[in-house]
């Protein structure tokens, strides 16, 4: 059990009783996640992570990379664990996403803005994770989190909106990206590298009913995977598309 004040609290028998544990830190801890009696990971506010391999007799320190709310831990095996939160980037509030297959030794950025807050995540195993969110948002990850936005967030309304598949896919240059909305409204339209991070913001204003389409150049960007991604009113869905030059 984690809390305020870097407060952590440890039971063996059942909860009958707990015992207080050092935590070395005084920011707000926020979710705590154990593969065994030993190895435990601890997330926090401003990029908190602890991690013991005693079972909390001792906790270290890891660097998240980024300051940044951690709100929620989770590890499907010793090795593999990922984190989700959100931070304040200076005019919005925007997502955080972060892996690990070495049991917390590393931490990497797999997505950085690809929505709103994060609450809740949890890793099935070493490829499948779901986090949940803000406005209803899911986001799912069937390659272990290497590609943040494999899985689209859905809410309802959904029917109000559709996201195309753009054309041409591969494409060397330019590509058409379409969707359709049913009603007038604002959408956002965003592109985003293999490792989830926005590199782009196509659209983000009030868009009229009916099909739209939208010419995406990639002239200054290297060959390889990108994702475009459109939102409105909670909604969300994500394609993948292929740059070949």
């Amino acid at each position: 059990m984690v809390g305020d004040n870097g407060i952590i609290l440890r039971t063996t028998n059942g909860g009958t009783t707990w015992v207080p544990q050092n935590s070395g830190t005084t920011f707000r801890l926020l979710s705590v996640s154990f593969t065994g009696p030993n190895l435990g990971t601890v997330t926090g506010e401003n990029g908190t992570i602890l991690r013991t391999i005693n079972g909390g007799s001792t906790w270290t320190a890891q660097s998240a990379g980024i300051s940044a709310d951690l709100r929620s831990v989770s590890f499907s095996g010793i090795n593999n664990g990922m984190i989700v939160g959100d931070r304040w980037t200076g005019s919005a509030i925007s997502c955080v996403i972060l892996n690990t297959t070495d049991g917390g030794a590393s931490w990497t950025i797999q997505a950085d803005g690809l929505t709103d807050n994060l609450y809740g995540v949890s890793m099935q195993d070493e490829n499948n994770a779901t986090a949940i969110g803000y406005g209803s948002a899911i986001l799912h990850t069937n390659t272990g989190g290497v590609v943040s936005v494999e899985g689209n967030q859905v809410s309802t309304g959904s029917q109000n909106i559709r996201l195309y598949k753009n054309y041409p896919d591969p494409f060397s240059q330019q590509t058409i990206i379409s969707f359709q909305t049913s009603e007038t409204g604002p959408v956002r339209l965003d592109i985003f590298n293999s490792t989830g991070i926005r590199i782009m913001t196509l659209v983000n204003q009030l868009v009229a009913a009916g099909k739209q389409e939208i010419v995406f150049d990639a002239s200054g960007l290297y060959s390889g995977i990108y994702f475009y991604q459109l939102q409105q009113k909670g909604w969300t869905e994500t394609k993948k598309m292929i740059l070949i030059r």
